[in-house]
């Protein structure tokens, strides 16, 4: 675990995550990487290890080309990781990556508040109703 500005930060495979001070966890995506189930299961560890392991609002900025396998896909929007978030931020670059998150919900209907943002004020804005 690194620590920058006294707030530790956790290094995944393919990304990094921190406790904002305003009790948000933000994870943000390495560019062009992709996760297979087991790297999606190391990542929710990471979140909720930096949560202190208390339910609370995920911003996960996916701007960067992200790719996911089914099997990940299912695993984010089972029970085993929606009861451990609030409410969830996806932060997008842009139409390519909304269509293909929107479609994503549509079918896997994630039962925490989940929304998308192409701007991180308002995302941050919208996840702290959840605090």
């Amino acid at each position: 675990m690194e620590e920058s500005n006294n707030i530790p930060i956790i290094e995944t495979e393919n990304g990094a995550t921190y406790l904002r001070e305003d009790g948000i966890i933000h994870y943000t995506g390495k560019k062009n990487y992709g996760e297979d189930l087991g790297t999606s299961k190391e990542n929710v560890a990471a979140n909720r290890k930096v949560g202190h392991y208390q339910k609370r609002p995920l911003l996960i900025d996916t701007r960067g080309n992200i790719s996911l396998t089914k099997e990940s896909r299912d695993y984010y929007s089972s029970a085993e990781v929606t009861d451990y978030f609030s409410s969830i931020a996806l932060l997008t670059d842009g139409m390519i990556s909304q269509v293909i998150c929107n479609f994503y919900m549509g079918i896997n209907k994630p039962a925490t508040p989940t929304r998308l943002f192409t701007n991180e004020q308002k995302a941050i804005l919208w996840l702290k109703k959840y605090i």
